[in-house]
């Protein structure tokens, strides 16, 4: 699952108010947490259910078939948490004796067990899971595991969320991730509805009350917590993948024209996966479905993927973002995670550092290595970014909570780790091995000595010091580059200036690129020492040098250069990170040069995009845009095939030095294709025009679906206040995703702060639901912001010491704290 959206990536707050909250820890004074002892084996489980939408409870009724793992039993433990339990019987009607706990059903079996016997559990139970205490994390911020929606305005939807245990929320079983079980799932809904499971719809069954049965069918094992159900208001969207594979696609019936934009890859990306992988897709279907206010930003559920509903986007908001990266994400899981799953969560980078790794995989594949190296780049700093404040390591066998590892060292480290070793090993080498990792551990669990052992089976190479250092140490490696040409000698010194009481020396496999007398020679080296001095004979000063020239290193370099240097990187550099580092590094350094100028002004010239965006930033206020710069830059707004150079060129051109008026570009841009343009160029008319002509514009922009455009209006509404208003922030707040709301939401509170009080106090009505009951972390705390400034109201004081005191989110939690020191308590 990504950042999710990697599913931490949902968390838009800022990473440095997030920082302020964590400290620097060590692992190994947390608890040891072991892989579940495995006392009894699920084999399969069937269920017969029927939500009950008015109480949000599920009627249940489960038959486990179980067998010892290896000693005799009497008895057996089930995790079933916030049931009403109504019996437990044998298949032939007898009832057991049970003790429950509302967490765990002890089972008194009606004689003793050996491994060799199976026998089955017949369990009638109302599911209750809003009754549950609530949990979660920065990546999953619920764990009721099963979820209603039918408020006003949205679609009727119930679906669940099963990792990490929150299915034995709604149905009872084995909840660890070394389990494995087949399936049967009978669902009832009203006839209207469209239901979803893990495998095959075997059978549809009209009930005389109006209901259906819908009989949903696994036959091939997988963890219990990949189990899903889900149902409600959906269209449905069929084609056909490899081998004539069923691919769905669930979405709201208003998004139904637009589902083969969304997920139209999913065909290319299974085929390119099973190519690399040469393991084909395991499963009997494959559907993806978005729903509302997911608490996650996907899930992998075996057969069945649920994204949040922020994948649903017409087609201008796919210009501006698709979200391949994530639906590549979640079905790579299903070799990585759903095929061959973790034992464990100690080990849950087994599942998400290759998930991670599959949006580089999937870039390099369809839009070349520029853009998944580009990709790449940004999963580096998000994972530097929290190391800065968290120390651990990726494979954690001591933490406090099982949620505290679905982190930036899971997900991205994860997959920057697997790059690196890809590269070392190189790329016939390193599929082979997860070729016969799939293989070996077919429907099985896995720990990282079994990813170890099938690389060195295929290398032929001892691999403990890439596994120990980058899986079960800390850290990452600080290079302190320097150079120095003497008597026809170069020579690079490279320092290991991690701390090392908290980090080991690394052993580094690296290419130093050199360019030298019109030539460029690469050097492999192998840094193993805190402090290292290579010597390479060359015929001249080097007019270039690059350590890591593959720009593979999980890690952070220091190597300062001279301007002449950074200039020869960015026109001679073949790696686009290089050249990115070249232009990022002349604006910080030597950024008024006349030097610096012209290469950004070559930049606006370069045929990747991010180099023409970077050109563009760099001018905006800046007083060396001379008439010809002017002009590219006019040019690039309207014309640049990349909506990302379109919208920095718009809101460069007002900075520019320049008389010229632009009012004509804005105007045109307002009908670009990219609902981003669109936003750009409305943001500088309306900080530039008359109000009587802004709202002429209005009138057609108040009902745009972009959520960027929406902002601009919010932000222009809160300014300029006006009454009418009102109901047009009440209305689109309903409508608004969440990586929108966190903005809407204060800007909302911003216009209330100019309202009469009849409005101000509907308005504090709305805001309150949202700070007390949305399931994303990151709106209620949009909306706490917004309510601040009404706090000298002691109602609304009163009411957000009690958000304070209710919250569960641990982060969010420590952010309360501090604030609350300033509410006056």
């Amino acid at each position: 699952m990504p950042l999710r959206y990697t599913r931490y990536l949902l968390l838009l707050i800022s990473a440095s108010t997030f920082a302020q909250q964590n400290v620097m820890f060590d692992g190994e004074s947390k608890p040891y947490q072991a892989e579940r002892p495995k006392i009894h084996d699920l084999i399969h489980t069937e269920l017969r259910l029927k939500p009950i939408w008015q109480k949000q409870e599920l009627e249940g009724e489960a038959t486990l078939t179980l067998k010892p793992h290896f000693y005799d039993q009497n008895s057996i433990d089930l995790d079933a948490k916030g049931f009403e339990i109504k019996s437990i019987k044998k298949t032939n009607g007898d009832s057991l004796k049970y003790q429950y706990d509302g967490l765990k059903i002890h089972v008194f079996l009606d004689k003793i067990y050996s491994r060799k016997d199976t026998f089955k559990l017949k369990i009638i139970y109302t599911a209750k899971p809003n009754n549950l205490p609530v949990g979660g994390s920065a990546a999953i911020s619920s764990d009721k595991g099963l979820y209603f929606i039918f408020e006003d305005q949205k679609p009727l939807q119930f679906w669940t969320q099963g990792e990490t245990q929150a299915n034995s929320n709604w149905f009872p079983t084995l909840d660890a991730p070394n389990q494995k079980h087949s399936q049967d799932v009978f669902l009832t809904t009203d006839n209207q509805y469209v239901t979803l499971s893990n495998g095959l719809l075997i059978e549809q069954k009209t009930n005389a009350d109006g209901t259906r049965t819908d009989h949903w069918q696994q036959k091939l094992p997988h963890a219990p917590y990949l189990t899903m159900i889900a149902g409600g208001v959906f269209s449905v969207i069929k084609e056909k993948g490899p081998r004539e594979l069923e691919l769905s696609y669930y979405v709201e019936p208003k998004y139904a024209p637009n589902a083969k934009a969304i997920f139209g890859r999913t065909a290319e990306m299974m085929r390119f996966f099973e190519q690399k992988l040469g393991v084909p897709y395991a499963w009997d279907k494959y559907a993806q479905m978005a729903v509302r206010e997911f608490v996650s930003g996907a899930m992998e559920n075996t057969s069945a993927t649920i994204h949040g509903d922020f994948v649903q986007k017409d087609v201008h908001e796919l210009i501006d973002k698709d979200d391949d990266k994530t639906i590549a994400h979640e079905l790579f899981h299903h070799w990585f995670g759903d095929l061959v799953t973790c034992e464990s969560w100690s080990n849950l980078p087994l599942n998400e550092g290759f998930a991670n790794y599959s949006e580089y995989l999937w870039l390099e594949h369809k839009y070349g290595k520029a853009e998944a190296d580009l990709h790449h780049q940004e999963e580096l700093e998000g994972y530097l970014g929290e190391s800065r404040e968290k120390n651990v390591e990726l494979i954690r066998y001591h933490y406090d909570d099982r949620e505290d590892m679905f982190d930036a060292h899971s997900y991205n480290k994860g997959g920057r780790v697997l790059h690196s070793l890809r590269k070392y090993v190189g790329d016939a080498a390193f599929f082979e091995a997860l070729k016969q990792y799939l293989t070996i551990n077919r429907f099985k669990t896995t720990e990282i000595s079994d990813l170890k052992k099938a690389f060195e089976n295929v290398v032929g190479e001892d691999l403990n010091w890439f596994f120990n250092q980058w899986y079960l140490s800390k850290g990452h490696p600080v290079l302190a580059v320097s150079e120095k040409y003497e008597n026809g000698q170069l020579q690079i010194e490279i320092t290991q200036t991690q701390d090392l009481n908290q980090s080991p020396v690394f052993r580094l496999p690296l290419k130093i690129g050199v360019w030298f007398d019109n030539q460029k020679i690469t050097f492999d080296a192998i840094l193993d020492q805190e402090k290292q001095v290579f010597t390479y004979p060359i015929s001249a000063k080097p007019s270039l040098v690059i350590v890591d020239e593959e720009t593979q290193l999980l890690g952070e370099i220091s190597h300062q250069k001279t301007l002449d240097s950074y200039l020869f990187q960015y026109k001679n550099a073949t790696n686009i990170l290089s050249k990115i580092t070249a232009l990022d590094s002349m604006n910080a350094n030597f950024g008024y040069d006349l030097k610096c100028k012209t290469a950004m002004q070559n930049a606006l010239e370069d045929s990747f995009w991010a180099i023409r965006q970077k050109g563009v930033n760099y001018f905006k206020n800046n007083d060396q845009a001379d008439e010809n710069i002017e002009k590219r830059i006019t040019s690039l707004a309207q014309f640049d095939k990349h909506q990302a150079v379109r919208t920095a060129a718009i809101s460069v051109l007002p900075t520019l030095q320049s008389n010229t008026s632009y009012a004509s570009i804005f105007r045109k841009s307002l009908a670009d294709t990219s609902y981003n343009v669109r936003a750009a160029a409305l943001a500088e008319i309306v900080s530039s025009a008359d109000k009587t002509m802004i709202d002429s514009l209005l009138s057609n922009l108040k009902s745009s679906p972009s959520g960027a455009i929406q902002l601009v209006l919010a932000d222009y509404f809160a300014n300029f206040y006006e009454g009418a208003n009102f109901d047009w922030f009440a209305e689109k707040v309903k409508t608004q995703k969440p990586e929108v709301l966190y903005e809407f939401l204060q800007l909302f509170g911003k216009y209330l702060l100019k309202s009469n009080k009849d409005f101000e106090q509907k308005g504090l009505v709305i805001l309150e639901k949202f700070v007390k009951n949305h399931p994303q972390s990151i709106v209620r705390f949009g909306a706490f912001q917004a309510l601040i400034p009404f706090t000298e109201n002691k109602k609304t004081l009163k009411m957000l010491l009690q958000v304070i005191e209710n919250e569960k989110d641990p982060t969010l939690k420590g952010i309360y704290g501090q604030i609350k020191e300033n509410l006056g308590d």
